[in-house]
């Protein structure tokens, strides 16, 4: 599934996610933040291997996908410049 293809902004993705019962997501890319977010709303988040998604499904159908981490994540941070502030949503941060 394409994000825009199951709601036009950001804001109506989740509802739009549950509401076609995806419970796991498997990406090539994803902000720290949009992974915090999908996280803490109970989704289950993965790295995909590669742009073939019958090989992605297969990979996690055998449990040898990675999951999405933070550190994965941070490597496309320089979009939004990696601070929390920059983002458009709400954000918290929490010391580690």
């Amino acid at each position: 599934m394409k994000t825009m293809d199951l709601a036009p902004n950001m804001g109506e993705l989740l509802p739009a996610l549950e509401k076609e019962c995806v419970s796991t997501i498997i990406t090539r890319q994803l902000q720290p933040m949009a992974l915090k977010v999908l996280v803490n709303k109970g989704f289950e988040v993965f790295k995909a291997d590669g742009n073939r998604l019958e090989d992605n499904i297969q990979l996690y159908n055998l449990n040898e996908l990675a999951h999405f981490d933070m550190e994965a994540a941070m490597q496309f941070a320089t979009i939004c410049g990696g601070e929390c502030d920059d983002c458009k949503t709400d954000c918290e941060t929490t010391p580690n």
